[in-house]
C-alpha cells in the first residue's frame, strides 16, 4: 500500500484515500506512514477504517479530505 501510494503520487494523484477493515493491523501500519508521505510529497492522505456500518465521522473525514484536495 505504501509503494502504491508513492506510485499514484508520482502519476499525479491529488490525494490518497486508504480504506481498511476495522482492526486491520497492516492497514494501521500503513496509516502511520501516511503523515510522513503526505508531508514529503505535499499530497493529502487519509486512512479510514470501515466495519460495515454507516458512521457520520467517516463522512466528516471525507468532506474535510475533499476540501484539502480541491484546488
Amino acid at each position: 500500500s505504501i509503494g502504491k501510494t508513492v506510485d499514484l503520487i508520482d502519476k499525479g494523484a491529488s490525494g490518497i484515500v486508504s480504506v481498511m477493515p476495522f482492526g486491520c493491523m497492516p492497514g494501521t501500519i500503513v496509516s502511520t506512514f501516511f503523515k510522513t508521505l503526505s508531508n514529503k510529497y505535499n499530497v493529502p492522505c487519509i486512512s479510514i477504517a470501515y466495519d460495515g456500518t454507516e458512521a457520520t465521522v467517516n463522512d466528516l473525514q471525507l468532506e474535510a479530505f475533499m476540501a484539502s484536495v480541491h484546488k
